[in-house]
């Protein structure tokens, strides 16, 4: 009969086999040099990066001894327009895409992207932003979202300048983060073609949370305000540009300046982008018509404030003085010519018929030409 050791002295003897192991493999292991030294050298002098941030990289490298593979990763993104800067920027958020696959991983989102109509150097700076894109698969978020996108704002629309404007969208759960905020701009008389268009011109509005948005609108209902049908979704992007401190601290200018607290709503309901009008430029537009025109406070329009007081205000003031001066009347200033009339009409009303009589309005006319939007093109 065959002596068996005791159970436990087996065990005692199997953890003595298994302590000789690991203490031969730490010795070996202490003896080797580092594994990093390779990785570390590389990017320091193939990627840029400085000895401090290639040590902290270096962790994501543990089994690297060829160039072979980073070499061709260096090689694709040179090829699709990244710099040596653009490199080094995207290694240190990210430096596991130097182990990239190209075939898998990196190429088909670049073609995705380039098949969309993104520029190579709009696809750089997407990357730059938000590398977490190139670990996105094209089939199971990429065209969804973009399809997703499309389905809501229409087929025509400019995904490229959409993009540009807000590269985080394609890396978000779109149904979640968007739908929610069409359902609540809808549910108060936002009309489909104004979602739209504030998508297109701010899509990052579409990216926070909807909880924001329903913030946005308690602090407008707050204000007790009716707005002109329309003017609603304007309003929230002005509320929503502003903290409760700068909104007060605003308002306390115009009090300062002789507008009661009516005074501020019953402008912001006729133009709600007066809440992101600077106080400097409050106070210099008060001055303006206050201590130059004579206007009292209360009898300046909200959509004055909203207007450039050097390119529109005082260039067209001044050329009604030569006119008043030319005529011998006197008065205040024609408000409405001031704000409310396109460059185009200005000119053809109130300075095309005056121009060979009086040469003073040459110099001015110059002035509103070269100032003016430059949507509004007269010819001179």
């Amino acid at each position: 009969m065959m002596y068996r050791l005791p159970r436990h002295r087996l065990l005692v003897e199997h953890w003595n086999r298994v302590g000789v192991f690991f203490q031969f493999s730490t010795i070996t292991t202490e003896n080797k040099p580092s594994s990093n030294t390779f990785i570390i050298d590389y990017l320091m002098k193939k990627c840029g990066l400085s000895r401090e941030k290639a040590i902290k990289a270096s962790s994501r490298f543990l089994h690297i001894g060829s160039s072979e593979k980073p070499d061709s990763v260096l090689r694709f993104l040179k090829e699709r327009g990244f710099g040596d800067s653009h490199i080094r920027i995207l290694l240190s958020q990210e430096p596991r895409f130097l182990l990239s696959k190209i075939d898998k991983t990196l190429k088909p989102k670049f073609e995705f992207l380039e098949e969309l109509g993104v520029s190579r150097t709009d696809i750089v700076s997407l990357v730059l932003k938000d590398p977490n894109i190139l670990w996105r698969g094209v089939d199971d978020h990429l065209k969804p979202s973009v399809d997703f996108i499309r389905t809501q704002f229409g087929s025509d629309l400019d995904l490229p300048k959409v993009l540009k404007r807000s590269w985080k969208l394609l890396s978000l759960n779109l149904y979640k983060t968007i739908k929610p905020h069409i359902e609540v701009l809808r549910s108060h008389g936002v009309v489909d073609k104004q979602i739209q268009r504030l998508f297109l011109k701010n899509p990052s509005f579409f990216a926070c949370n909807v909880a924001v948005l329903k913030n946005m609108i308690s602090r407008i209902e707050k204000l007790n305000v009716k707005f002109r049908p329309g003017m609603f979704i304007y309003a929230v992007c002005a509320i929503g540009a502003i903290s409760v401190t700068k909104f007060e601290a605003k308002c306390k200018v115009w009090n300062s300046l002789g507008w009661s607290d009516e005074d501020i709503v019953s402008a912001f309901e006729k133009v709600p982008n007066i809440l992101m009008i600077s106080e400097e430029k409050i106070r210099a537009v008060m001055d303006f018509f206050v201590n130059e025109l004579g206007f009292k406070p209360k009898e300046i329009p909200a959509r004055m404030f909203a207007l450039s007081l050097d390119n529109r205000i005082r260039p067209r003031h001044e050329i009604f003085k030569i006119l008043q001066k030319r005529s011998g009347q006197q008065g205040k200033v024609n408000l409405g010519a001031i704000a409310d009339i396109s460059e185009r009409v200005f000119f053809k009303r109130h300075v095309a018929p005056y121009m060979d009589k009086i040469p003073d309005l040459q110099m001015y006319t110059c002035q509103l030409r070269n100032t003016q939007s430059r949507d509004e093109v007269v010819s001179l």
